[in-house]
């Protein structure tokens, strides 16, 4: 099964079923760093966003997830340029391998070992602004300080 067989929505699709189930996040324009993320929150997204959404349980979100972030980091794009962006062409170009779901399970560790990670930093970051406020009350804390 290739990858043309999931489905790809851009930009402001309406349809329910894509914002109501476990999907793939990733930002349009590329910039610097590929973004992209598993979710399973139910909301609607901007614009500036791609929606992944596996049609059937032959894959795993997770383990898409960590092939996109590899496949964008290590292939030739338009990483370097102002304003880069992804083309749903190149979603369905790529060379995702159907593996039965045991063999998956190695990819959707690593995926959750990062979203872990990622979680406790953000919390780990909130702490930290928050000690910062208390402690300093007169403190303006920016955007970028909190980044």
């Amino acid at each position: 099964m290739a990858l043309t067989e999931l489905h790809f929505i851009h930009k402001s699709a309406s349809w329910e079923k894509y914002f109501k189930s476990k999907h793939i996040l990733c930002r349009e324009i590329l910039g610097e760093n590929f973004v992209c993320t598993y979710i399973e929150e139910n909301f609607k997204i901007d614009r500036s966003l791609y929606i992944a959404l596996h049609c059937n349980s032959d894959f795993d979100c997770k383990y898409v997830s960590a092939i996109l972030a590899f496949y964008f980091r290590y292939t030739n794009n338009e990483f370097d340029t102002l304003f880069s962006k992804m083309r749903v062409a190149e979603f369905k170009r790529l060379p995702i391998k159907l593996l039965h779901l045991k063999d998956q399970r190695p990819f959707i560790q690593k995926a959750d070992i990062i979203l872990g990670k990622n979680k406790e930093l953000n919390q780990l970051s909130q702490q930290f602004t928050h000690l910062l406020q208390t402690k300093f009350s007169a403190l303006n804390i920016n955007n970028k300080l909190q980044s």
